[in-house]
């Protein structure tokens, strides 16, 4: 029994403290919060972008595979969408938080992996690797689609 105390009582703990990742970083719920984002291109670090239209439409292009389209909706807190990229259509419910100019977007109804995209095209520039004298080879690995829809 002291057990089960100790462990519901350092739960209750953790969920209040909240974790790190979460610093600075607001979820939106409601239309009205919403709406600073709405019309803005969000990117991501490798140069793609969405846009949310008022209208609940959506749009944007992915390097990879080219132009995104799809429906958002916003529903009991989540922003619901069906996206198409690349032949591919998925469809997703996640948590929004804004934190300045980047906004998180929680896959799954807030359970799942989280994406930082950001409403002006200054996301940090991804660090590179010194170039070795290696021969590089001559094909290139077609990422999965599976893992390229992120937004």
């Amino acid at each position: 029994m002291r057990i089960f105390s100790f462990v519901l009582a350092a739960t209750l703990a953790i969920s209040f403290i909240g974790s790190p990742v979460d610093a600075g970083f607001k979820r939106i719920k409601k239309y009205e919060s919403f709406k600073i984002i709405i019309g803005k291109r969000l990117y991501d670090n490798h140069g793609n972008w969405i846009r949310l239209h008022s209208n609940g439409n959506l749009s944007g292009h992915h390097k990879v595979h080219g132009k995104v389209t799809g429906t958002w909706a916003l529903n009991h807190g989540s922003v619901c969408r069906i996206m198409k990229i690349g032949g591919a259509t998925d469809k997703d419910c996640q948590w929004v938080s804004l934190d300045g100019q980047k906004v998180r977007f929680v896959r799954n109804k807030g359970i799942g992996k989280a994406h930082i995209l950001y409403w002006k095209k200054t996301a940090p520039k991804k660090t590179t690797k010194k170039k070795t004298t290696k021969k590089k080879s001559t094909t290139q690995k077609q990422p999965s689609i599976a893992n390229e829809l992120k937004f």
